[in-house]
């Protein structure tokens, strides 16, 4: 039996794809991965839908993980593949778990929450000729009728999960020049030498924004709900990568509870770590009240040299808002401990939520006086506020009248954000989004805008005048920075990776 796993989206990492793939396929299952790399704002060409359809004539079943802003992709791609294969169609991943009712609407089976065991039993079934609409932790579309299958519990031990699918040779890939088998070069250019795992799964936290909000109601039993891979288990796949794929530079643990871990884990994981690994290590997941000096002292000593934690606002009203029970003090606190390993860790990113529709000026007033606390320099990574079903802030704006149409109000509304005035992007232009971009601008190249500047730059409704003349410098300022580090960027990338090669590739970290 032949699966077909279908990747809709701009990065080729797809680590819930991968690892349903090599779940299959320690099964004995033949499964292809096609990444069909596109912006979600990009809809497929003809010509591109009909080269994945020839290259998946076939499988006997066809899975596609759905993000809430790749919903239209999701629904293109599986119009054809019912219309020109008639094989049924699985939808897993973020907004089939929180939405499966509207996900069936479109796909022949849903797949709510983790996959891990139910896609087994499905296909395994499938292959068999049983009936196969009875696996819990999926829904089902049968002869116009819905079938509920009850929810399935998490995996109880995350050991048992094979590592990721980078066996390349299985793979292809959508470039410039139509969908191409996957190889080795190709990965290096797309990953930019980069291997993205996760050591946990879940979070212990609930932010009103984020998934896990939404996964906490409909897991209520599933307590804790992060679990920990072993740290021996962790090493060995790492130790895999290194033997497997020899270009890969920087390892990220793209988790939300890394630092959940114990000392004593930390202390394990560091030692085996810089011993059988050595690659520069990089970690997600880093809040105020799990980063301690013993924590971050351990894993520099093991090689790592960047951190993303996420501050989102500094304003204690917004905070409230989110749930992020984070005191300012604590924030800075945690800013100025990484600082203290800035030979190491040389540029933390930050991450930062703007276009929030109850933020009141006041409010970013405070989180840009926060950010002039911030030692230089540092990444900031600004996203803008999504409404995503299921969570507490999509509610409110429901209630609020902020959403009149999902389509339009939320699954095609983007997170990434640049401020027009300085970036060419276009989200939001107002003054504040640009004060954010000069941050930016300014904190990456280790300049410093300090609190009397930043002072002066807000200050824009009883000194306009001053605020506007400060900022037209500075962002002339800014411009010249970030065309010089444009230029070196360009150069380095077209030193590292051949020219045609990203042209054809077309990859996200390059444009």
């Amino acid at each position: 039996m032949r699966i077909a796993f279908v990747s809709i989206y701009s990065s080729i990492k797809s680590t819930s794809l991968r690892t349903l793939s090599a779940i299959l396929k320690q099964k004995g299952y033949e499964v292809q991965l096609i990444f069909m790399k596109k912006r979600s704002t990009e809809s497929y060409k003809n010509n591109e839908v009909d080269q994945l359809i020839d290259i998946i004539k076939g499988a006997h079943l066809v899975g596609l993980s759905v993000m809430t802003n790749y919903f239209d992709n999701a629904i293109q791609l599986t119009k054809a593949v019912q219309e020109k294969l008639a094989v049924p169609v699985i939808w897993g991943g973020v907004h089939a778990t929180v939405r499966p009712d509207e996900s069936l609407g479109f796909a022949d089976i849903v797949s709510i929450g983790y996959a891990d065991e139910s896609i087994v039993e499905l296909v395994d079934k499938m292959n068999t000729g049983l009936n196969y609409t009875d696996v819990d932790g999926m829904w089902f579309k049968k002869d116009g009728k819905i079938i509920k299958n009850k929810l399935r519990p998490y995996p109880a031990n995350l050991d048992n999960i094979p590592f990721q699918d980078y066996d390349y040779k299985s793979h292809h890939i959508l470039t410039e020049k139509g969908i191409l088998p996957m190889s080795e070069e190709f990965m290096d250019v797309l990953l930019d030498g980069e291997y993205m795992t996760q050591p946990t799964r879940g979070c212990p936290f609930a932010c009103t924004y984020c998934c896990n909000n939404a996964f906490i109601k409909i897991f209520p039993q599933e307590k804790p709900h992060f679990k920990k891979r072993s740290i021996n288990n962790v090493i060995d796949e790492l130790k895999w990568v290194k033997k497997n794929l020899p270009f890969i530079r920087l390892v990220n643990f793209n988790d939300d509870a890394f630092l959940f871990y114990t000392e004593k884990e930390i202390e394990d994981f560091s030692i085996q770590y810089k011993n059988e690994i050595n690659i520069p290590l990089s970690i997600g997941g880093t809040t105020p009240t799990s980063l301690t000096y013993n924590k971050l002292k351990l894993l520099v000593d093991g090689g790592l040299k960047g951190v993303r934690p996420g501050i989102q606002t500094e304003s204690e009203i917004i905070k409230k808002l989110y749930k992020r029970n984070y005191s300012r003090e604590k924030t800075l606190q945690m800013v100025n401990l990484i600082h203290q390993f800035k030979d190491k860790i040389p540029l933390p990113r930050y991450d930062i939520i703007v276009n929030n529709p109850w933020e009141k000026d006041e409010d970013l007033i405070e989180t840009l006086m926060f950010l002039s606390q911030v030692p230089v320099p540092f990444e900031l990574n600004m996203f803008s506020l999504n409404f995503y079903p299921g969570t507490e802030l999509y509610e409110k704006a429901k209630q609020d009248g902020l959403i009149k149409d999902d389509l339009n109000d939320v699954y095609r509304v983007s997170y990434n954000v640049k401020a027009d005035g300085l970036s060419g992007g276009l989200i939001n232009e107002s003054y504040f989004n640009n004060l954010f971009y000069l941050v930016y601008v300014y904190a990456l190249n280790g300049i410093k805008i300090s609190e009397k500047q930043m002072k002066t730059l807000t200050d824009i409704k009883t000194n306009k005048f001053k605020a506007k003349f400060l900022y037209f410098f500075m962002k002339l300022k800014a411009r010249w920075l970030l065309t010089k580090k444009y230029i070196k960027l360009s150069a380095e990338k077209t030193q590292r990776y051949k020219p045609e090669l990203i042209q054809l590739l077309r990859p996200d970290n390059l444009d």
